[in-house]
């Protein structure tokens, strides 16, 4: 499965992006990173943030609770710890930055949205 931000293949490394049970996990930091969002691990709290203008979002391992803007959003996929890797919900990063995603085939295409939504509400897809 590949994964591409405004037309660039995102590069995983040797942590490539998994599906359970329908919901795709990804390597969080190589993901907001690439989106230009400042990323934190807190290995206290097993939580993993990230901020930039206009955003902030917070996600816990183990945990369905998250939030994004402020707002309390309920996750589809628990985020997950693999390796040293955290895993988690590739929809509801990209949403919650103000992305589209689109899926064809084996690829998720995400895409800045004309106005960037990532204050408004949104799934946990």
């Amino acid at each position: 499965m590949s994964v591409q931000l405004n037309g660039q293949q995102i590069q995983f490394g040797k942590s490539n992006p998994i599906i359970e049970k329908g919901v795709t996990l990804v390597p969080v930091r190589s993901l907001l990173e690439k989106m230009d969002v400042k990323v934190k691990w807190d290995e206290a709290t097993r939580t993993v943030s990230g901020a930039k203008e206009g955003l902030s979002l917070s996600l816990q391992i183990g945990s369905t609770n998250a939030t994004a803007n402020g707002k309390a959003v309920k996750l589809d996929a628990l985020p997950k710890q693999i390796r040293n890797v955290i895993y988690v919900p590739l929809r509801f990063v990209a949403e919650a930055a103000g992305y589209k995603v689109a899926w064809s085939l084996r690829q998720v295409d995400l895409s800045i949205k004309e106005q960037s939504e990532g204050s408004k509400a949104f799934c946990g897809r």
